[in-house]
């Protein structure tokens, strides 16, 4: 397990195995390891046009954690979102339901989502929708960390 010290805690998604709903039409440019590599600069895009997207990550272990925090240009699009956890990758739990935020478009935004603390392997951000200057867009975020 690679991980880094942020703020005093254990950064659990650096460099973790993590999958996409939209790694298909991602280019390498903007594939899903670009969500988990420590670099504010690369970032993840679904594909374009893509009502739902999401980005998955496999700790490889059940693994205890309580908070998920999206940053980086673009992070600020994502207009609807859901965290869901799992212990085999197919069946999910939502720990965080369905949350509408007010997207300000400022191309340069962090923000989190706390739940009660679960031991899980999986971890997903689940992307209902996304908007650019009131339209809708594809998703992109540059880092998915998770506490």
């Amino acid at each position: 397990l690679n991980e880094r010290l942020c703020t005093g805690t254990r950064k659990l998604s650096l460099k973790q195995d993590n999958n996409s709903q939209q790694r298909m039409g991602a280019s390498g440019n903007y594939g899903p390891d670009k969500a988990v590599d420590g670099d504010n600069k690369t970032r993840w895009s679904a594909i374009k046009g893509a009502a739902e997207s999401w980005l998955q990550i496999d700790f490889g272990e059940k693994t205890k954690f309580s908070k998920v925090v999206v940053n980086g240009d673009y992070a600020d699009r994502v207009a609807k979102y859901s965290i869901e956890v799992s212990d085999d990758g197919e069946k999910w739990k939502p720990v965080v339901k369905e949350v509408e935020r007010e997207c300000n478009q400022s191309k340069s935004s962090v923000w989190e989502a706390t739940f009660k603390s679960v031991k899980k392997r999986y971890v997903r951000l689940f992307i209902h929708s996304s908007v650019s200057n009131g339209n809708p867009c594809e998703a992109s975020i540059c880092e998915l960390e998770v506490y």
